[in-house]
């Protein structure tokens, strides 16, 4: 195991022993599909224009799993502050008990409204992943999974009929993932 490894397993044995939760938050996009233009062929040496038609429409969905397999989702306009800190306030009312947050280094995760609503809230902790390894996130399979099911040869007529097959599906889908396993992978 590397340094990190070791840091962060005895960070989640501290907190284990004073009663918090361990959670890995992570978020996530959702978007919806749009015409992407088709293939083209262009003669040798000759430009080709190439028009696109898209939609811009996106549900953020902010999302963490806990050590004992429940979860909690939540769908957003945007990916800012504001919105995360949100989010944080509805994990501390469904995990009291205080938690330990596991989480990447996103500028909205370290932004200073964050890091203020942290030091009103001493029974959450942070434990931040190393820089660019996404591979120790447990959620990211989750995303990984809702993506493929929810984007993949679908089409949304709407914004709001995307909005609602995400939320439906996190409503729905059961959660089953041992998030230290992801912890423990290779550094």
């Amino acid at each position: 195991m590397s340094y990190y490894q070791i840091d962060a397993f005895d960070a989640i044995s501290r907190a284990k022993r004073r009663g918090k939760r361990i959670i890995v938050v992570d978020e996530s996009i959702f978007g919806r599909v749009g015409k992407n233009g088709a293939k083209l062929w262009s003669l040798v040496g000759e430009r080709i224009e190439v028009v696109r038609e898209g939609y811009r429409d996106k549900v953020v969905v902010y999302g963490g799993i806990a050590d004992n397999n429940t979860s909690i989702m939540r769908t957003y306009d945007k990916f800012n502050a504001a919105n995360f800190v949100n989010y944080l306030a509805q994990l501390l009312r469904k995990y009291p008990e205080g938690v330990l947050l596991i989480m990447d280094n996103a500028v909205q995760h370290k932004s200073k409204k964050v890091r203020k609503y942290l030091e009103r809230n001493p029974e959450m902790e942070v434990l931040f992943l190393p820089v660019a390894r996404p591979e120790l996130s447990a959620i990211e399979e989750i995303w990984r999974r809702a993506k493929y099911r929810l984007i993949t040869s679908k089409y949304y007529k709407s914004s709001a009929e995307l909005r609602t097959a995400v939320s439906e599906h996190f409503r729905t889908c059961s959660i089953k993932i041992d998030i230290y396993a992801y912890l423990k992978r290779s550094v």
